[in-house]
């Protein structure tokens, strides 16, 4: 299904819009729900690349490009290229301050890698609480509260 909406959004508006690539990144979010993160790697990747190549550098759409590849690269293991765009990430979404959620989740996705990588430990757990505070206000919208929690409390 999501193969089909990608295709007709790509007639119609072009395989490099941001809405078609919309699409191509949340077919990427499915497939990292299925456990599939290597599959998912490949749309990320693609997107990201797309999107670099159309949108302006401080564009919504790249951040949770990148966002959404650096959470990925943590699943695959490999924390320190997910530091890189996690950073990119949390630039863009700190200057247009508009989704404070997106901002709390990407704060989560940096000081995890920071930690995983064992790089500037002190400040993956400063990002990471300030993350939980975010999410706290945010409430129920907030789904990764619990892993974030779970986390400062030590289940690394």
């Amino acid at each position: 299904a999501f193969e089909r909406a990608i295709a007709a959004y790509a007639a119609i508006n072009g395989p490099r819009h941001p809405v078609t690539l919309g699409l191509e990144g949340r077919l990427g979010q499915t497939l990292m729900a299925l456990r599939k993160p290597a599959e998912a790697r490949a749309v990320f990747e693609r997107v990201m690349l797309a999107l670099e190549a159309t949108v302006d550098e401080r564009s919504p759409f790249l951040a949770q490009a990148y966002a959404n590849l650096a959470d990925c690269l943590l699943v695959l293991g490999d924390a320190a290229q997910a530091i890189e765009l996690a950073e990119r990430a949390l630039v863009i979404r700190e200057a247009l301050a508009d989704d404070p959620l997106q901002l709390a989740e990407v704060r989560w996705t940096l000081g995890q890698a920071l930690w995983r990588s064992s790089r500037d430990r002190k400040r993956a757990v400063a990002l990471v609480t300030r993350a939980r505070d975010d999410m706290r206000v945010i409430g129920d919208a907030a789904y990764s509260l619990p892993r974030v929690e779970r986390w400062l409390a030590g289940e690394r």
